[in-house]
């Protein structure tokens, strides 16, 4: 597996074969072979008690929390999905890998790796949790917080068949850190159709 050094993302900024927007050319945000990036305010919140993946969530248990100057507070054993601040575009030949800095990980808290296919263009969504004993404050300040991920990119060793948001099952293209649309898998129906079938018949 190659990383790509950062001085060969910012070739690719330049040409706009990559987009990372905002971007800046700082030497603090990047790191000799990645890009760090931040969270907007945008916090994505779910009213439900318990969930089926395939299960369809209506809009009104959906919504978002908007943080632009203010501080949301991680409590111990606590999770919360956050949209990035920064905007990524990939060409076809790259993927893009999203991992926690070191600093974030020290405290106790996770961000899960986030997998950007080619082509992948939006605001990806980021899960972090607190594992740590304490309560950990994430200040925002115009709607962005401080660094707390950073992005590697991986060339492919030769084109793929298509680049993401040519398939039918792509549903995330041009995200805005969207909540989960597993209802809209193909494969799920093949599972939930029978099963609602079988409750609506014998009315479980």
């Amino acid at each position: 597996m190659t990383v790509l050094p950062s001085i060969e993302v910012y070739k690719l900024i330049q040409s706009k074969d990559l987009l990372i927007d905002p971007f800046e050319v700082r030497e603090e945000r990047t790191p000799p072979a990645s890009v760090d990036l931040r969270l907007s305010g945008k916090k994505l919140i779910y009213n439900i008690e318990e969930y089926t993946l395939g299960e369809e969530i209506s809009e009104d248990l959906k919504e978002y929390e908007e943080i632009k100057d203010g501080v949301y507070n991680l409590k111990p054993g606590a999770g919360a999905v956050f949209q990035l601040y920064e905007k990524i575009a990939l060409p076809s030949f790259l993927i893009g890998i999203i991992f926690p800095r070191s600093s974030l990980t020290r405290l106790g808290v996770t961000l899960s790796a986030t997998y950007l296919n080619p082509g992948y263009q939006g605001y990806c969504p980021v899960l972090l949790v607190n594992h740590s004993s304490f309560e950990v404050k994430i200040p925002f300040k115009d709607g962005k917080s401080p660094r707390v991920a950073q992005v590697v990119f991986i060339p492919l060793k030769e084109s793929p068949h298509r680049i993401y948001g040519e398939g039918i099952d792509e549903k995330y293209q041009n995200d805005m850190g969207y909540h989960s649309r597993f209802d809209l898998d193909i494969d799920v129906y093949e599972i939930l159709r029978p099963l609602a079938d079988i409750v609506k018949k014998h009315g479980f």
